[in-house]
């Protein structure tokens, strides 16, 4: 599939597309499954919370028991939360896409509106490759891979521009390695013949 109609609004006029990605689906989905499943647990013990307890208009104690209306407002409210997250994780799956130009790497998001956030060849000063063990798991050879530059470094697993859930990583990073130095060389070759001028 083409989908260089999804960057050519941000696209410099001089500047080319050399790779687009998509997020592998399967790896995208159970990821986020299970970052929702902390959710769940978070939400239960609410509804728990809830189900137990008891309006006393008096002082005396209240001896805990099922509150039923608790238990289904507190339900439906957590589940209509969780419909909202899965909502929003669809939407924004759909809009999510990585690029690399001839100038730069892009990653474009969003659920209500379009947002891309671009990092320019220049500024990378490290490329790194990381496969988790969720990558292991799903064994269809995924992983990220993380920016660093100057303003924002790589450091441990953290990283603030990365391409998550990306089908054949070691060899994309080899792509972009070559891409990033090929405009770095072009940059010095023009330094270089501006200065001789």
């Amino acid at each position: 599939m083409d989908f260089s109609n999804k960057f050519q609004e941000i696209l410099n006029s001089n500047e080319t597309i050399i790779k687009i990605y998509k997020p592998n689906r399967l790896k995208y989905w159970i990821s986020k499954v299970l970052d929702l499943l902390l959710w769940v647990v978070v939400f239960a013990m609410i509804v728990l919370a809830f189900s137990f307890m008891q309006i006393n208009d008096t002082e005396e104690p209240v001896n805990a028991a099922f509150n039923p209306i608790g238990f289904a407002i507190s339900f439906g409210i957590s589940m209509a939360i969780l419909l909202f997250l899965a909502v929003y994780l669809i939407f924004y799956y759909r809009n999510l896409y990585y690029c690399v130009t001839n100038e730069r790497v892009i990653t474009r998001s969003g659920v209500f509106g379009t947002d891309f956030k671009t990092l320019d060849m220049q500024m990378i000063g490290a490329i790194n490759v990381r496969v988790s063990l969720l990558d292991k798991i799903v064994k269809k050879d995924t992983g990220s891979i993380n920016f660093g530059s100057n303003s924002a470094p790589i450091m441990g697993k953290a990283s603030t521009f990365i391409f998550k859930d990306i089908v054949a990583p070691y060899n994309e990073c080899k792509e972009i390695k070559n891409a990033v130095d090929n405009f770095k060389a072009r940059a010095k070759n023009q330094s270089n013949e501006n200065a001789n001028e």
